[in-house]
């Protein structure tokens, strides 16, 4: 503990963990993924597709919260 060598070995540890099963790939390739969906939308003038999803969130909690306000009522 004094000499650190035990926290290392847990960070090495993990850190061998996270790149052995992909994870840091797969963060960056949805990074770039949203990077490039942003930058074609900007492009094209199109909206970027996240935009369409979150407003089909937000419309369908919506929904659900008048629905459960009005059962309520």
């Amino acid at each position: 503990m004094i000499d650190g060598s035990l926290l290392r070995g847990e960070v090495l540890a993990r850190w061998q963990d996270f790149i052995g099963t992909g994870d840091l790939m797969r963060s960056l390739e949805s990074r770039v993924g949203r990077f490039r969906d942003r930058l074609v939308a900007l492009v094209t003038g199109r909206p970027a597709p996240e935009n369409d999803l979150r407003v089909a969130l937000e419309s369908g909690v919506e929904a659900l919260i008048r629905a459960s306000a009005d059962g309520a009522a």
